[in-house]
Protein backbone atom coordinates (compact mmCIF):
# COMPACT_ATOMS: atom_id res chain seq x y z
CA UNK A 1 0.00 0.00 0.00
CA UNK A 2 0.69 3.64 0.09
CA UNK A 3 3.19 5.12 2.48
CA UNK A 4 1.36 6.84 5.37
CA UNK A 5 3.00 9.69 7.19
CA UNK A 6 2.14 10.36 10.84
CA UNK A 7 2.26 13.74 12.76
CA UNK A 8 1.06 14.53 15.69
CA UNK A 9 0.68 18.08 16.77
CA UNK A 10 0.20 20.04 20.08
CA UNK A 11 -1.73 23.15 19.80
CA UNK A 12 -2.97 25.76 22.57
CA UNK A 13 -5.98 27.80 21.87
CA UNK A 14 -5.00 30.45 25.12
CA UNK A 15 -7.99 33.00 25.90
CA UNK A 16 -8.03 36.22 27.69
CA UNK A 17 -11.62 36.67 30.11
CA UNK A 18 -12.89 38.95 26.92
CA UNK A 19 -13.20 35.68 24.88
CA UNK A 20 -10.14 37.37 22.36
CA UNK A 21 -7.32 34.18 21.25
CA UNK A 22 -3.58 34.02 21.39
CA UNK A 23 -3.32 33.65 17.59
CA UNK A 24 -0.15 33.31 15.88
CA UNK A 25 0.10 35.59 12.79
CA UNK A 26 3.42 34.39 11.21
CA UNK A 27 7.14 34.13 11.57
CA UNK A 28 10.33 35.98 10.72
CA UNK A 29 12.84 33.72 9.59
CA UNK A 30 16.36 34.86 8.57
CA UNK A 31 14.56 38.11 8.24
CA UNK A 32 11.69 36.89 5.73
CA UNK A 33 8.04 37.65 7.25
CA UNK A 34 5.91 34.18 6.09
CA UNK A 35 1.90 35.07 7.56
CA UNK A 36 -0.22 32.03 8.12
CA UNK A 37 -3.47 33.02 10.88
CA UNK A 38 -2.98 29.46 12.95
CA UNK A 39 -3.04 28.61 17.07
CA UNK A 40 0.57 28.41 18.31
CA UNK A 41 1.56 24.65 18.07
CA UNK A 42 4.68 22.41 17.63
CA UNK A 43 5.45 18.74 16.80
CA UNK A 44 6.09 16.22 19.38
CA UNK A 45 9.20 14.75 19.18
CA UNK A 46 9.27 10.78 19.23
CA UNK A 47 8.52 9.41 22.53
CA UNK A 48 7.59 12.70 23.63
CA UNK A 49 4.54 13.08 25.98
CA UNK A 50 1.40 15.37 25.32
CA UNK A 51 2.05 17.39 28.63
CA UNK A 52 6.16 17.35 27.83
CA UNK A 53 5.29 19.10 24.20
CA UNK A 54 2.75 21.43 26.01
CA UNK A 55 5.19 22.68 28.16
CA UNK A 56 7.57 23.13 25.70
CA UNK A 57 5.68 24.84 23.24
CA UNK A 58 5.05 27.64 26.21
CA UNK A 59 8.03 28.15 28.02
CA UNK A 60 10.45 27.63 25.24
CA UNK A 61 8.33 29.09 22.05
CA UNK A 62 6.00 31.24 23.54
CA UNK A 63 7.87 32.08 26.42
CA UNK A 64 4.71 32.36 29.07
CA UNK A 65 5.38 31.11 32.44
CA UNK A 66 3.54 27.89 33.01
CA UNK A 67 1.66 29.26 36.25
CA UNK A 68 0.34 32.58 33.71
CA UNK A 69 -2.27 30.31 32.24
CA UNK A 70 -4.88 27.38 33.63
CA UNK A 71 -5.52 24.48 31.46
CA UNK A 72 -9.47 23.98 31.16
CA UNK A 73 -9.57 20.65 28.54
CA UNK A 74 -7.80 18.96 26.04
CA UNK A 75 -9.71 18.09 22.50
CA UNK A 76 -7.89 15.30 20.23
CA UNK A 77 -8.36 15.29 16.63
CA UNK A 78 -7.61 13.47 13.61
CA UNK A 79 -7.19 14.63 9.92
CA UNK A 80 -5.92 12.68 6.81
CA UNK A 81 -4.59 15.03 3.78
CA UNK A 82 -1.60 15.41 1.12
CA UNK A 83 1.20 17.12 2.85
CA UNK A 84 2.14 20.07 0.61
CA UNK A 85 5.88 20.13 1.78
CA UNK A 86 6.43 16.29 1.68
CA UNK A 87 3.56 15.35 -1.55
CA UNK A 88 2.82 12.17 0.74
CA UNK A 89 -0.61 11.34 1.87
CA UNK A 90 -0.47 12.49 6.01
CA UNK A 91 -2.70 11.62 9.28
CA UNK A 92 -2.59 14.37 11.76
CA UNK A 93 -2.83 13.50 15.24
CA UNK A 94 -3.96 17.03 16.96
CA UNK A 95 -3.93 17.56 20.72
CA UNK A 96 -5.38 21.30 21.00
CA UNK A 97 -5.20 22.48 25.13
CA UNK A 98 -7.35 25.12 26.03
CA UNK A 99 -6.65 27.04 28.58
CA UNK A 100 -7.17 30.82 30.21
CA UNK A 101 -4.80 33.52 30.63
CA UNK A 102 -4.17 34.17 34.38
CA UNK A 103 -1.21 36.29 34.24
CA UNK A 104 0.48 38.77 31.62
CA UNK A 105 2.65 37.36 28.63
CA UNK A 106 6.31 39.33 28.46
CA UNK A 107 7.51 40.11 25.36
CA UNK A 108 8.16 43.05 22.99
CA UNK A 109 4.90 44.40 21.34
CA UNK A 110 4.39 46.40 17.98
CA UNK A 111 2.08 48.25 15.93
CA UNK A 112 2.06 49.74 12.59
CA UNK A 113 3.66 52.59 12.31
CA UNK A 114 1.57 56.09 11.64
CA UNK A 115 3.63 57.21 8.64
CA UNK A 116 2.53 52.87 7.04
CA UNK A 117 -0.43 53.94 7.92
CA UNK A 118 -1.05 57.10 6.30
CA UNK A 119 0.83 55.89 3.13
CA UNK A 120 -1.63 52.82 2.76
CA UNK A 121 -4.57 55.02 3.13
CA UNK A 122 -3.22 56.96 0.49
CA UNK A 123 -3.04 54.17 -1.92
CA UNK A 124 -6.30 53.09 -0.56
CA UNK A 125 -7.45 56.39 -1.55
CA UNK A 126 -10.12 57.01 1.58
CA UNK A 127 -9.67 57.98 4.92
CA UNK A 128 -11.51 54.89 6.71
CA UNK A 129 -10.86 51.04 7.09
CA UNK A 130 -13.59 48.22 7.14
CA UNK A 131 -14.40 48.12 10.79
CA UNK A 132 -14.90 45.03 11.29
CA UNK A 133 -12.56 41.69 10.20
CA UNK A 134 -15.58 39.82 10.32
CA UNK A 135 -17.75 41.64 7.99
CA UNK A 136 -18.22 40.88 4.57
CA UNK A 137 -16.75 43.13 2.48
CA UNK A 138 -15.49 42.17 -1.40
CA UNK A 139 -12.25 44.71 -0.93
CA UNK A 140 -9.14 44.23 0.95
CA UNK A 141 -9.00 46.73 3.08
CA UNK A 142 -7.06 46.71 6.11
CA UNK A 143 -9.64 47.39 9.06
CA UNK A 144 -8.35 50.04 11.28
CA UNK A 145 -8.38 48.59 14.21
CA UNK A 146 -5.80 45.85 13.06
CA UNK A 147 -3.23 48.07 12.42
CA UNK A 148 -3.16 50.27 15.86
CA UNK A 149 -3.73 46.19 17.51
CA UNK A 150 -0.87 45.35 19.27
CA UNK A 151 1.50 42.55 18.07
CA UNK A 152 3.72 40.23 20.04
CA UNK A 153 7.60 39.78 18.92
CA UNK A 154 8.25 36.34 20.38
CA UNK A 155 11.93 35.48 19.56
CA UNK A 156 13.95 32.52 19.94
CA UNK A 157 17.24 31.42 18.17
CA UNK A 158 15.80 30.24 14.78
CA UNK A 159 12.30 32.35 14.47
CA UNK A 160 10.30 35.42 15.35
CA UNK A 161 6.74 34.30 16.52
CA UNK A 162 4.52 37.29 16.05
CA UNK A 163 0.93 36.55 17.72
CA UNK A 164 -1.92 38.56 19.09
CA UNK A 165 -5.44 38.61 20.61
CA UNK A 166 -7.94 38.20 18.08
CA UNK A 167 -11.54 37.89 18.54
CA UNK A 168 -12.65 34.39 17.30
CA UNK A 169 -14.10 36.22 14.17
CA UNK A 170 -11.00 37.73 13.31
CA UNK A 171 -9.28 34.71 13.66
CA UNK A 172 -11.40 32.82 11.47
CA UNK A 173 -11.79 35.40 9.02
CA UNK A 174 -8.44 35.89 8.89
CA UNK A 175 -7.99 31.67 7.49
CA UNK A 176 -10.22 32.66 4.53
CA UNK A 177 -8.77 33.76 1.06
CA UNK A 178 -9.29 37.06 1.57
CA UNK A 179 -8.37 37.49 5.13
CA UNK A 180 -5.00 35.88 3.93
CA UNK A 181 -4.28 38.75 1.82
CA UNK A 182 -4.95 41.52 4.51
CA UNK A 183 -3.08 39.39 7.28
CA UNK A 184 -0.26 39.18 4.90
CA UNK A 185 -0.16 43.16 4.37
CA UNK A 186 -0.71 43.73 8.10
CA UNK A 187 2.37 41.82 8.96
CA UNK A 188 4.63 43.57 6.52
CA UNK A 189 3.39 46.82 7.64
CA UNK A 190 4.06 46.06 11.41
CA UNK A 191 7.40 48.08 12.76
CA UNK A 192 9.33 44.73 13.63
CA UNK A 193 12.99 44.50 13.43
CA UNK A 194 13.78 42.06 11.41
CA UNK A 195 16.87 42.07 13.33
CA UNK A 196 16.51 42.36 17.06
CA UNK A 197 19.54 44.78 18.16
CA UNK A 198 20.74 43.76 22.02
CA UNK A 199 18.23 46.89 23.63
CA UNK A 200 15.55 44.90 22.50
CA UNK A 201 16.57 41.59 23.65
CA UNK A 202 17.28 42.89 27.24
CA UNK A 203 13.95 44.30 26.92
CA UNK A 204 12.06 41.36 26.51
CA UNK A 205 13.68 39.43 28.91
CA UNK A 206 13.19 42.17 31.54
CA UNK A 207 9.83 41.68 30.66
CA UNK A 208 9.89 37.98 30.53
CA UNK A 209 11.56 38.13 34.01
CA UNK A 210 8.65 40.55 35.06
CA UNK A 211 5.43 38.50 34.00
CA UNK A 212 7.39 35.08 36.33
CA UNK A 213 7.39 37.73 39.04
CA UNK A 214 4.40 39.03 38.78
CA UNK A 215 2.61 35.21 38.97
CA UNK A 216 4.65 34.17 41.63
CA UNK A 217 3.45 37.04 43.79
CA UNK A 218 -0.14 36.08 43.20
CA UNK A 219 0.29 32.82 44.05
CA UNK A 220 1.58 33.70 47.78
Amino acid sequence: GKALRIVAVVAIQLERDDGRIFAQLGKLTGGAAKAGCELPGTKRERNELVEDAFLRLVESRLQIAENCMEVERIENTTKEMMSREYGVQTRYLRTVCFAQLTGTIGAATYTCGEQARESLRAQQGKVGFVRDVSANDSEDDIPEELLSREVYDIRNQDHAYLCAWLSPEEFERLQTTRGQRILRQWVELLDVPRVRTQEAEEKQASEWAGSEFDSASGDS
